[in-house]
């Protein structure tokens, strides 16, 4: 081939190459743009430890201020950031007024660090974006040693789900892989979910928490990145998503325009969207280069080996020392490789649940593990959990008193409870009391202490709860109508008298209602309480049931001062999106005064939650009497009697209530693709095929328009498990 012919082919190849790519463009990119960010966390995460930390500027990671030292207490410490802050703060003052002769050492380090050029409206604002951040390095490289217990589990966890395997360093932002982590917004184990999040994917309750395990964690973590990534298709963007919520990042997407995650971190103004949610990716990204090349921060290390275990299910309810007896192992071993089972556990308050996967180091025992399970006596196994029974706490009674009556230890109620150290009791609140005998039913009332138990013998459904039915046109009383579901709704669920919950048939006669108790009447006070089945023992108490366990106060986004924004915790716009950090739909208030109607809701809801009448909604909207809100279309609201901000409080804490019931009744176990077929009806396929609620099946499809799909359409369908009720369902051994 002679040298012209080779130029011509380097040309046509050159012309190829950049009619497109031919590379898949990489999963988590560097931009050159966020290049000090990263930087800022790699010094966090490997010059300075938690006895210091950084006065730098909020904006502008490059520019550093100072090193303090905070090794006192809590008090000084806090003292000692805000003389620091207010000294630079009154440099930055200064400067902003023009002054640039006779500096002092700090006042020139401040300005050279801005730079010669800067503006002095920019160095009034960097007087109020100074920030302390404290140090990580001991937390980072002790986190790189207990990796390595976890690492080869979680990395062959996400080959099998065909993600990034680089998602495996983000345990080191959330919690240096402690297991015990436990945040100050109740997040929790090494992937830190906070308990909503959690209970989609995980068995959660007073007696299993698989946040605490890191294997369980591990599976769930997966699913809810590969949920963000199917909202958002952008991995950067699902990484700040599990942080900040997918609903979050989809209104940044629709507003900006783009999925570029320095756009993103540039320009978004959520209302929520602040230090820790602007910095979740880069911080990130420094731990990504860290994961990779941990001998060039920290020299060699030491890192943990994985144990080898054997696995086995529990057939009956165990107690645990039983189990550690017939192991021949000590609790403590028991309890170190089985983080998921809580403090009532290992207490002997509660026993080892039905169906649970026992992990045992191999190296521990002389037999196959199914072999010491089946040699426990008959005597110690049970079909029944131990059973509860309930305290409501009056006016004047203290944790000590409650204990000293019912012959506990306040550990013992603290740990069944949640409480934690502070042991802070409200009037009204119910507390749960370990006891011997038959399991109880959670009712509307609690149990008096000497009254006796009533058996459980309701079985839970088998089909997952709907949203009611709205009634699209009223019935005449001469003609019983039958019941249309509309666009935003499925069968509703009934309770009968043996507290089995049925499902509504569609062909169910209506009596006659006036115009106030038509479909536009608020339904949700009776029809969210005919979701909560009786056999959850969840369903009658009003506590918080955060898992009783070792509370790790310094962990990242937790520190010694009380003074630092934490980049592992999520950035809320109020209490209750926790609940909503992995649903995409979008709660808010446009600035229009208009909202996009989400499944499960009514315009009878928007005029309860407005403190208006109904007919009021339909005017402003042109609505004729009778018709339907629609999913995904919007309407406007009249905020006369009911702020905008209340007005989502409300609505917020509605969808929370609905979809917190649901998860304690059902996890998501997988999800699967679906094509549409011609004829075919999301409504009809969301309640008899798939027997997923609306709500859900569009939080996994937030694009798709349910009014308008066609035939060809791919969606995800959430494939669901039900959930064990805590104290089963036969009779007490």
């Amino acid at each position: 081939m002679n040298v012209m012919s080779r130029s011509i082919i380097v040309v046509l190849m050159t012309i190829l190459f950049a009619a497109g790519p031919v590379v898949q463009a990489e999963n988590f990119p560097h931009p050159v743009a966020l290049e000090q960010d990263v930087n800022f966390w790699l010094r966090v995460y490997t010059e300075i430890d938690t006895r210091s930390g950084f006065i730098h500027d909020s904006r502008n990671l490059a520019v550093v201020y100072a090193t303090v030292r905070v090794d006192g207490s809590r008090r000084a410490n806090r003292r000692k950031i805000k003389k620091e802050k207010a000294h630079y703060a009154g440099i930055l003052n200064k400067l902003a007024k023009g002054k640039r002769d006779n500096l002092s050492a700090d006042e020139k380090r401040v300005l050279a660090a801005w730079g010669n050029n800067v503006s002095n409206k920019r160095l009034r604002q960097a007087a109020k974006d100074i920030r302390f951040q404290l140090g990580q390095s001991n937390r980072f490289r002790e986190g790189l040693i207990r990796s390595g217990e976890w690492r080869p589990y979680i990395d062959q966890t996400l080959k099998d789900l065909q993600m990034p395997l680089e998602l495996a360093a983000l345990p080191h932002v959330e919690s240096s892989f402690n297991p015990q982590a436990y945040s100050r917004v109740g997040a929790a184990g090494i992937w830190q979910f906070i308990r909503s999040t959690g209970k989609r994917y995980m068995q959660i309750d007073y007696v299993v928490d698989e946040r605490m395990d890191p294997f369980a964690s591990t599976i769930a973590a997966a699913k809810l990145l590969r949920h963000n990534y199917s909202v958002t298709d952008s991995w950067p963007l699902a990484l700040t998503a599990y942080n900040h919520g997918v609903a979050s990042m989809r209104r940044a997407i629709n507003k900006l325009g783009t999925r570029d995650i320095t756009t993103i971190v540039r320009n978004y103004k959520g209302r929520a969207f602040g230090f820790a949610s602007r910095n979740f990716y880069v911080a990130f990204l420094a731990a990504l280069k860290i994961d990779r090349n941990p001998e060039k921060y920290f020299g060699d290390l030491n890192i943990s080996k994985p144990y080898r275990y054997e696995v086995v299910k529990t057939k009956e309810y165990l107690p645990a020392k039983s189990v550690a007896k017939s192991f021949n192992v000590s609790i403590d071993t028991l309890r170190r490789h089985n983080r998921a089972l809580l403090e009532p556990v290992w207490s002997g308050s509660k026993r080892i649940p039905k169906g649970f996967e026992l992990r045992i180091p191999k190296d521990s025992i002389s037999r196959p593990a199914y072999e010491l399970l089946a040699a426990i006596p008959a005597a110690q196994r049970f079909s029944k959990q131990t059973a509860d029974a309930f305290h409501k706490v009056v006016r004047g009674d203290t944790l000590s008193e409650i204990s000293v009556r019912y012959g506990h230890s306040i550990r013992e109620i603290r740990a069944l409870n949640g409480l934690g150290n502070r042991s802070l009791i409200r009037v009204g609140q119910v507390l749960r009391l370990p006891v011997k005998g038959q399991v109880m039913i959670a009712s509307a009332e609690p149990v008096e202490p000497k009254q006796k138990a009533v058996t459980a013998s309701a079985k839970p459904k088998k089909a997952p709860p709907t949203e009611p039915i709205i009634i699209a046109k009223a019935p005449t009383p001469s003609e019983p109508q039958k019941q249309s579901i509309d666009s935003s709704q499925a069968l509703p669920l009934a309770r009968t008298t043996d507290s089995k919950v049925v499902l509504v048939e569609e062909t169910q006669q209506i009596p006659p209602q006036s115009e106030a108790e038509q479909s536009e009447l608020p339904q949700n006070k009776k029809q969210q309480s005919e979701v909560a089945v009786a056999e959850i023992a969840e369903a009658a108490e009003t506590i918080e049931n955060i898992p009783a366990i070792e509370e790790v106060p310094d962990q990242i986004g937790e520190p010694v001062n009380g003074d630092v924004e934490s980049v592992a915790e999520p950035e809320l716009e109020t209490a209750e999106h926790a609940t909503l950090l992995t649903d995409p739909s979008d709660y808010t208030v446009a600035d229009d005064e208009t909202i996009e109607v989400q499944a499960s809701e009514t315009l009878g809801h928007y005029a309860e939650w407005l403190d208006l009448r109904a007919s009021r909604l339909r005017k402003i909207n042109g609505m004729r009497f009778g018709k339907p809100v629609v999913i995904g279309h919007r309407i406007k609201l009249d905020f006369s009697r009911v702020p905008r901000d209340e007005f989502e409080h409300r609505r917020i804490n509605y969808q929370q209530n609905l979809q917190e019931e649901f998860f304690t009744l059902y996890r998501i176990d997988s999800t699967r693709t679906y094509v549409i077929k011609r004829g075919e009806s999301l409504w009809v396929l969301a309640l008899r095929k798939f027997k997923v609620p609306i709500w859900l099946l569009r939080q996994h499809n937030p694009d798709v328009d349910f009014d308008k799909i066609r035939p060809g359409t791919e969606i995800i369908v959430p494939e669901l498990l039900e959930v064990q009720p805590v104290n089963g369902n036969s009779s007490s051994a």
